[in-house]
């Protein structure tokens, strides 16, 4: 694009005033020359800015697509009691209660975790069977990775028919497959989802990662 304005800018400067150049004398010969090789210089300055500035433009919102992909708002592709987030905070505090007993640091919650728990709480539910790995996502790590958070270890807990989070919480605690979920020492962030099968009865997901 560049090459092509030069080009036409040098055509024009031969079609109209430098074929006259031969009429002028020395001085007016050169100031004409130099004030077509800066407009020149100008307008290869400005393509090239264009152009810099239409690729910051893109990678700009590529970027924003990355941040954006984990969400600011957890989707649920099922239904949800109606006091599920409250539930949920309630099931935080009583792993963080249990953590901070043990002299380990609080999880935070975290948007993404809580999209990834949602999926597999919801696909649960809907096949009336409790499975680390759900379509389309796939596993855990899968899952995770699906949501765009990026972490170094992460772990996984389920369940379903416990109405009170703290019952839930003693069970899993007491349970060696799911104590690393809340007790790992590592992992700082975690998401919590609940959501309510056609029988009425809660299904469970618990995410806790180490992010990266």
């Amino acid at each position: 694009m560049t090459r092509l304005c030069l080009q036409l800018i040098w055509s024009t400067m031969h079609a109209t005033g430098l074929s006259a150049l031969t009429l002028l004398g020395p001085r007016a010969r050169l100031r004409l020359v130099r004030a077509f090789s800066a407009l020149t210089v100008m307008l290869a300055v400005f393509m090239s800015a264009s152009i810099s500035l239409a690729g910051d433009d893109s990678y700009d919102d590529t970027r924003q697509a990355r941040r954006a992909r984990p969400g600011d708002v957890v989707v649920y592709p099922c239904p949800r009691p109606a006091n599920g987030d409250a539930l949920q905070a309630q099931m935080l505090e009583a792993v963080n209660a249990r953590r901070r007993a043990a002299g380990l640091a609080p999880l935070r919650p975290n948007t993404a975790l809580t999209q990834a728990a949602a999926w597999v709480a919801c696909d649960n539910s809907r096949r009336g069977r409790m499975d680390h790995d759900t379509p389309p996502e796939g596993g855990l790590r899968a899952r995770i990775r699906a949501t765009g958070y990026r972490f170094s270890e992460a772990f996984e807990a389920l369940a379903f028919g416990y109405a009170v989070p703290e019952r839930l919480a003693t069970a899993w605690y007491g349970s060696a497959y799911h104590y690393p979920t809340l007790m790992t020492a590592s992992v700082r962030e975690a998401g919590i989802a609940v959501v309510q099968a056609a029988d009425g009865k809660l299904w469970w997901a618990m995410i806790s990662a180490r992010p990266r």
